[in-house]
């Protein structure tokens, strides 16, 4: 098994807005979508990152292999992730290992 895991901030818009809970959700929602839809991908999930620090949440999923997190990092469905990700995110913090 592989554990693909990234710490994101929110971008400045979503900061300044006032709009990280909601964001949230959005792309916890959009990230969920992939569950059960990508060969190879055991699990997903996102969520507030509550040590503190500068990453303001983050993304974790568990692969069968690492050929299956290679295979994902340009699976339709994860480009679809990303693209909707990206207007609200910025620096990212990226660790992958295997148990």
């Amino acid at each position: 098994m592989v554990r693909h895991i990234i710490l994101w901030q929110f971008s400045d818009e979503v900061r300044e807005a006032g709009r990280q809970e909601e964001t949230l959700e959005l792309l916890r929602g959009s990230a969920l979508s992939m569950s059960g839809r990508i060969d190879g991908l055991v699990c997903v999930d996102l969520s507030k990152n509550i040590a503190g620090g500068e990453y303001d949440f983050v993304f974790c999923a568990d692969f069968i292999s690492q050929e299956a997190l290679d295979s994902y990092q340009t699976h339709p469905l994860h480009e679809a992730h990303k693209a909707r990700s990206a207007p609200y995110v910025k620096h990212r913090l990226v660790a992958d290992y295997i148990w």
